[in-house]
């Protein structure tokens, strides 16, 4: 049983820094990165929720992902690379950008 699943930040193959992840994070399988914020799927217990995070802030927020119209928008698949995560839900794909959100 396993739970300390750090963050760590490698460049050029030397550890940078490592993040203590919060609750929300553990589990998590999709990240996008820009300096220490991060956008990333919830967790274990957190599977449909996504994340705002800014370790320089100490400040979370769950983010409400909603369509052009203002509905909800379900995804059964996530995955992330640089700054941008991508949110599935069969042929339809949502990209949000850490370059574009205003925290």
């Amino acid at each position: 049983y396993y739970t300390d699943f750090p963050i760590v930040h490698l460049r050029n193959r030397e550890v940078k820094t490592i993040y203590k992840p919060t609750p929300e994070m553990i589990g998590s399988h999709a990240f996008a990165v820009v300096k220490d914020n991060f956008l990333f799927s919830g967790g274990y217990k957190h599977k449909s929720q996504l994340f705002w995070r800014s370790n320089s802030r100490n400040l979370q927020v769950e983010l409400n992902v909603v369509d052009a119209n203002g509905e909800q928008f379900p995804w059964n698949r996530v995955c992330g690379r640089g700054a941008d995560l991508f949110l599935c839900d069969g042929p339809k794909v949502w990209m949000i950008s850490l370059q574009e959100i205003g925290f």
